[in-house]
């Protein structure tokens, strides 16, 4: 099977794809079919907003889409890159950037931004630059748009600065030392997910210090 270009963020690519296959051919003869791999499977919040738009993307353009889509978890990521490598990818995939996505920049199975402009100039223009520089592979390139933001808190626990009089951190120095502090009253500051999808602290002070 021939290696298909393919773009890692599901929906604006997918707008991509069809319009360069939006010419005369009758697709109620022979509809396009597209494979669809994404992290929104069953169970996920974005789930039932995702099959509404794969339902109203099919009727607006006379697409079947063949969509395979499972919540996110390191077997999952191990799924899909082994697809690549047989040569079974899918037409359109949502997945993760950085290291997640390295072996599939290496190895060309992926369309850098710059590359589709020149076909498209105006796509993926509503992305701000700020946003898209934080997104760039090891080459420089982009071979992503981001397709939803999110933001992330800590949460503390406030009686207990209060019962052992520790002011709330407000730098990474000050956070330390808060660490510090509970650590000396015998309290554990913080705690990790070592279960089916690790939490961020666990990939951020462990993986990031153990190499590939």
């Amino acid at each position: 099977m021939k290696k298909k270009q393919f773009w890692i963020f599901l929906m604006l690519f997918c707008l991509v794809f069809l319009m360069g296959c939006s010419g005369k051919t009758d697709l109620n003869i022979n509809p396009v079919t597209l494979t669809v791999r994404t992290s929104f499977g069953e169970g996920d919040g974005h789930y039932d907003t995702y099959q509404n738009l794969i339902r109203s993307f099919e009727e607006n353009h006379n697409v079947l889409v063949a969509d395979i889509s499972e919540i996110s978890s390191e077997e999952w990521k191990g799924t899909v890159l082994s697809l690549f490598n047989s040569q079974e990818e899918p037409d359109v995939l949502f997945f993760f950037t950085g290291q997640d996505a390295k072996s599939l920049v290496d190895d060309h199975h992926v369309v850098d931004l710059d590359t589709i402009r020149t076909v498209y100039p105006s796509y993926g223009n509503n992305i701000n630059t700020s946003v898209l520089n934080t997104m760039k592979a090891d080459d420089g390139k982009n071979y992503a748009l981001p397709v939803s933001g999110y933001w992330e808190g800590l949460f503390i626990n406030q009686d207990l600065f209060t019962q052992y009089n520790i002011p709330v951190p407000e730098d990474w120095d000050s956070f330390l030392d808060t660490i510090t502090a509970f650590e000396q009253n015998g309290i554990v500051t913080i705690a990790v997910s070592l279960g089916k999808v690790h939490h961020y602290w666990f990939e951020f002070l462990i993986y990031n210090h153990s190499g590939p």
